[in-house]
């Protein structure tokens, strides 16, 4: 199993160096051993360490912070809260019972059910570098139909908003995009806050009545579109996260082979249990060294926000 460099805190080679292995017969399982390491160190720091572009929705609510899932943010790319149709799509027929459309974060979906048949087409978004050339693609599976607006045309396909399975038979189901970026708004990149003194709301600020409030569908559900990069690169990943993982795996790799059906042990002086190994790990205190000296070298990067509107 490859391993999966956007999430995978060290490599293959940095854990066979740590162990002292030379040969590649437990690569496949150390290659298992990385990635599960790397996900629970993740979700004990409370964000993914390493650096990846991320576009994702966040709830305003009024507020004037949002705080972006993962830290440390280097870069906020595009802000929006408003949304701009630039294309509509219609199954133009009388056969079908139901027809939809529906828009994942890569692929656009077109579902029809003719004499109790579902057929389905899928269109990959990666595959259209443009609104116009997804339009084409969508009029040529007949009789689906897509009307794009002219000013969007040459948007990119890839841009578009999700949105679940809408009613396409015979009536238009309107595709979406993000809208006009956002301005002044203050990034604080360690924690991830996203300051907006005018307040994280749906829609345009209606500047003929003083600024007073915005114009819009007041939804401050997923009303906030972001696109930015966070993360380290991997030469500024902390020493002490990478050594926590590689402890990590060391561990988990010594465990693998011991007798599993031992849930302790006890010979002389030494003393061996599984719950105290494994229950100890992100622990500050236990029995196990190992375990707590994994928590230590984490725990001055563990993710806490106080939350403020």
């Amino acid at each position: 199993m490859a391993l999966d460099t956007t999430k995978s805190i060290i490599s293959l080679g940095e854990a066979k160096t740590y162990l002292g292995f030379t040969d590649t017969t437990n690569d496949q399982l150390l290659d298992m051993l990385i990635g599960q390491a790397s996900v629970l160190i993740a979700k004990e720091l409370g964000y993914n360490p390493i650096s990846q572009s991320y576009k994702e929705w966040y709830e305003g609510e009024d507020g004037f912070n949002i705080w972006l899932e993962n830290i440390p943010v280097t870069s906020v790319d595009f802000i929006s809260t408003d949304r701009e149709d630039v294309a509509t799509v219609k199954y133009d027929s009388t056969d079908a019972s139901y027809a939809t459309v529906e828009v994942t974060a890569n692929q656009l979906k077109l579902r029809k059910r003719v004499n109790g048949a579902v057929t389905a087409n899928t269109l990959v978004l990666s595959d259209y570098a443009t609104i116009a050339l997804l339009d084409t693609a969508i009029d040529a599976l007949t009789p689906w139909a897509c009307t794009p607006v002219d000013s969007f045309s040459t948007w990119a396909a890839s841009s578009l908003i999700r949105m679940p399975a809408q009613h396409a038979n015979n009536v238009s189901a309107s595709l979406s995009v993000p809208a006009d970026p956002e301005a002044d708004v203050e990034l604080f990149p360690e924690t991830g806050r996203l300051y907006n003194w005018r307040g994280w709301r749906y829609g345009k600020w209606d500047w003929l009545h003083g600024g007073s409030g915005r114009v819009g569908l007041g939804d401050n559900v997923r009303n906030v579109y972001v696109e930015y990069v966070a993360g380290y690169s991997r030469a500024e990943l902390p020493e002490p996260i990478k050594a926590a993982c590689l402890e990590l795996v060391a561990l988990t790799f010594n465990l693998s082979k011991k007798d599993g059906s031992l849930a302790s042990e006890t010979i002389g002086d030494y003393s061996y249990s599984l719950a105290a190994t494994m229950g100890s790990v992100f622990g500050s205190t236990g029995s196990n060294t190992t375990g707590g000296m994994i928590a230590m070298k984490l725990a001055p990067y563990v993710r806490a926000i106080l939350r403020t509107a």
